[in-house]
């Protein structure tokens, strides 16, 4: 009995890998940089300076803290979380696509 094992079944189909992964990254890459000059477009129709500096401080270019952010933009802190979300609705006006909006 110590020799017995149970069967190993050997030979069967498997599916080959067809996907070309550098060929997904640079498509995945394309895609990211459409989206970022489509968000740098956007941001720059905001009619509003400090909203437009607010959207692009706050999430397009790296910033330390939300309280360099708010210093960055000339408010100060409260005032940067209560412009934040006009800030962002009038983002959302200027998207070319509909964005859903949550309260």
């Amino acid at each position: 009995m110590a020799g017995l094992q149970s069967p190993e079944i050997s030979g069967m189909p498997r599916s080959d890998t067809v996907g070309n992964h550098v060929e997904d990254k640079i498509i995945t890459g394309l895609a990211d940089e459409e989206y970022v000059d489509r968000c740098q477009k956007t941001v720059a129709l905001m009619q509003d300076a400090t909203e437009a500096d607010i959207i692009k401080y706050t999430y397009m270019v790296a910033m330390p803290s939300i309280e360099a952010t708010a210093e960055h933009v000339g408010l100060t802190y409260s005032g940067y979380k209560k412009a934040k979300p006009k800030a962002l609705l009038s983002f959302a006006e200027f998207w070319p696509d509909e964005l859903l909006i949550y309260d």
